[in-house]
Formats: C-alpha cells, structure tokens, sequence
C-alpha cells in the first residue's frame, strides 16, 4: 500500500506470486557442500482474510527458510549419505508447518537429517560444517506485521504476537567427529538499545526507503535525515577474542545528474555508507580504516556524491536539473547516491589520548569514479529536407548511462602526505564505425610512479 506525495488519500496497491528457489548443493570435481534450510518467523508472505469475521486465513500464508547448517563432504561421502537413505522427500512428514500448499518435498532441510544413522554418517565423514545461531526471539525491528508463528494464527485466526527480523547471532565451525576447535564467531546489533532497535512502524520511513525516527502520515513527514544506521550490524568478534567495530552514516549528495544543489546544508539521502572499521587484535592493537566522501578528499568538504534523480517524495523540485525533464525520459537511469570520489586513510587515526586524529594515518588512497550526469542521455530529432522541404526526422539517441560506476583512477600517498603511485584508466567511447558496444571499453591503464 502506498500513496501519493501530493494527497494522503491517493492509494494504490501491488499484489502478485512468485517462486521461491533454495539452494541445496554446490558440488565441484571433489566436494559437495550441503545447504540445510528451517523454518523462519519472518519473511511471511501476504494472507487472505476471512470477511465474514474479519480473521486471518491461515492456509494462505506463505513462509520462508532460513540457513541453518552447512556440510562440506567429498564427493564419495555424498553418494555413501544418499545411499543410506538421504533424500529431499524425508521431510514430507513436516509439510503440515507450512501452508499455501507449501512443502519440503524438493528442498534440503534439517528434517532431512533425523535419522540417527545419517546423523552419525555426516558427522563422521564432514570435511567441515558451518553452524549458524539465530536469536531465537527474533529481537531486530520488534512487531514487524509478516513475523509470527502459523500456530500462533491457525489457534484464533489472529495474530496474537509479533516478532522482529531474523538475527544472526553467532558461527560455529566444527570439524570431522563433528569437534569444535575454535570458538564462535559472534556478532552484535546493539540490539538492546532502542535507538539501534527501534520497533517497527509504519510511517517512519523516508522517501529514499530509509528509517526515519520521526516520519509521519504528512505529505512532508518523509524528508530524509541522518537516521539510517538502525539494525545495522555494528561489531564482530573473532573466534581469537579480536574484534571489528563497524561505524555508519548516512549518505549524502551535493549534485543532481551534475546540477549543484545548494550545499550551505546538508543533503541526506540514499542509503547508509561505513564511516569507519576498527580492527582490534586480542591484545588490544588497534588499527583503523577511515572512509572520506567529500570533494577534496578531507573530513570536513562537500560531498563527492551524486544521484541521477531523487525520490517524488523527497525532490529539490526547483532545482534546474528538473526543468530540463531529462528525468521523465524513459531510458533515463534511477541510481542509487553514488560517489565522485572516495578517499580510504589506513592506520592508528588516533591521538596519544585515543581521540580520532585523522592525519596520522599510515597510507591514503584516492579513489574517483564516473558518476549519473544528465548529458550521459540524449535526445534529439534532425529534420531531413528534399527541395528545402522537411519531409521527415531523424531521431538521435545516445545512451552512455553504462559509464556508470566505471573506476577512472586509484592515487595513492604516504603518512607525509607524499604521491607515492597512481593508475588512471582510460576508456573508448566514441563508437563511431567500430560495430555495436553496449558499454565503453577499457584501452588502456596507465600507472604512474
């Protein structure tokens, strides 16, 4: 359900089906790995409701799986394990959770192992197998509307408890003999903070798809702000006691396909970018990556970013981009914020007293791509004359959106600040009677020491 930007009482709605394709195998010349899946709360698909008494239809509901367990296997254990009785179908007798004429029949699950003989088989002969641990209280983005039980539904035909998103919380790896050797992997959302954790609602979003704390119903309660970060993963701990901290922000943008907007402030949107990774050892060595978007590739500058057209619900609609209606052409790109230039210091960033200090950094990195511009589309029609008489157009189209993306140098400097290497990269784009491309090609990479 949505509605319009300019009336609240303009909804339209999208309903259709689709297939749900699991992936049960990967085998190489020697291996096989194994992929067995469970049933998840969340990720529930739409349901039909009874209008008589205004209840949920239970057998309508589609549910999703979920990534449980890995096996690596040689290829020969693989044929021992199917030869003792392993089969997509052994979970037929647990279709019954599942509705929607849903059910396991092709898919590998972990009701596919229950038996103790293939248990045992697997366990002895596993090269290695990979554990995920999920928070069993499904605890990110709490009353999400398609996250509950069937049962829960099937009782009453109403939805007595919520749940949030599915939440990965730790890794274990175990060996042949089904040993652990090494301890988990484990992650962090700060999921016990309500800022990082909000609950679910359904009008704090932003026109770019985002969390807003404070969205509302209001035609302009969908402006974008710094929100974003929440339900993010913020740090790992490694199997040796390390740990990574990863730090968020929000994107921003100062150009609209090239037109500048007014950066006296400034202009979120977009999606989240990282800010900064810290790597900690177990013996508490710190080492730090700093990501810089910003023109002249200091902490403090107008953002490096560029979007080829904003969401209606959040559009700098004066601003002169929108008067050349480039936007409202049919091959005209909808990107994402993407990023002129990048620049990635490495190293300690950190003062005697342990505050951020951002130039003192081992090595920095400089990264510029091509980026959305309103001439990388074109539109024209070129009248053709007989006897200074128009009798026909031809009509010009020049499509260069495929430059999009593409990486135009890598300049890289020491902790004095001093060039120590760079690679520009130079692209064909003028195709004129060199056959069909669709994108330009790279002709040469140039690397200066």
């Amino acid at each position: 359900m949505n509605y319009s930007p300019q009336s609240t009482s303009e909804l339209s709605r999208i309903g259709g089906t689709k297939e749900t394709y699991y992936l049960n195998a990967i085998k190489t010349r020697t291996h096989t790995a194994l992929f067995l899946k469970s049933l998840k709360r969340d990720g529930k698909g739409a349901y039909d409701i009874n209008t008589i008494n205004n209840t949920i239809l239970d057998n309508s509901i589609s549910s999703s799986l979920r990534l449980d367990d890995i096996y690596l296997l040689k290829n020969e254990d693989y044929i021992g394990l199917i030869n003792i009785g392993f089969s997509a179908s052994n979970s037929s007798s647990y279709n019954s959770e599942l509705r929607n004429s849903d059910t396991y029949d092709e898919v590998y699950d972990i009701h596919d192992i229950t038996s103790s003989q293939i248990q045992t088989f697997l366990y002895q002969n596993q090269i290695k197998r990979i554990h995920f641990i999920y928070d069993v209280n499904y605890p990110l983005c709490k009353n999400t509307y398609n996250s509950f039980d069937i049962s829960d539904v099937a009782a009453d035909g109403d939805i007595d408890t919520k749940y949030g998103k599915l939440t990965l919380d730790a890794i274990e790896i175990y060996e042949r003999g089904n040993v652990k050797l090494i301890p988990d992997y484990r992650f962090d959302y700060k999921k016990f903070y309500s800022a990082h954790n909000p609950d679910y609602s359904l009008e704090k979003w932003d026109g770019w798809g985002m969390y807003k704390s404070d969205g509302t119903l209001a035609t302009n309660g969908h402006w974008p702000t710094s929100d974003g970060q929440q339900w993010s993963l913020k740090k790992i701990t490694t199997p040796l006691g390390g740990t990574i901290d990863i730090e968020y922000e929000r994107d921003t943008y100062s150009k609209i396909s090239g037109t500048l907007l007014d950066n006296s402030i400034t202009h979120y949107g977009g999606n989240i970018r990282v800010k900064k990774i810290t790597v900690k050892d177990e013996l508490n060595n710190e080492y730090k990556t700093l990501y810089l978007y910003s023109n002249n590739t200091n902490v403090i500058g107008t953002s490096s970013g560029w979007c080829s057209v904003e969401p209606e619900f959040c559009r700098h609609s004066s601003n002169d981009f929108y008067n050349t209606n480039k936007h409202k052409l049919y091959n005209y790109p909808s990107t994402p914020v993407l990023y002129n230039v990048v620049t990635v210091l490495k190293g300690q960033l950190s003062d005697n007293t342990g505050a951020d200090d951002y130039n003192n950094y081992y090595t920095k990195t400089v990264y510029n791509f091509t980026v959305p511009d309103r001439n990388m589309v074109i539109h024209g029609s070129i009248p053709v004359s007989i006897s200074s008489i128009p009798v026909c157009y031809t009509h010009l189209i020049r499509d260069s959106t495929s430059q999009i993306g593409r990486i135009n140098s890598i300049t890289s400097y020491n902790g004095e600040d001093m060039l120590i290497g760079s690679t520009n990269f130079n692209y064909i784009n003028d195709f004129n009677n060199m056959g069909l491309y669709t994108e330009g090609a790279i002709v040469s990479e140039i690397n200066i020491l």
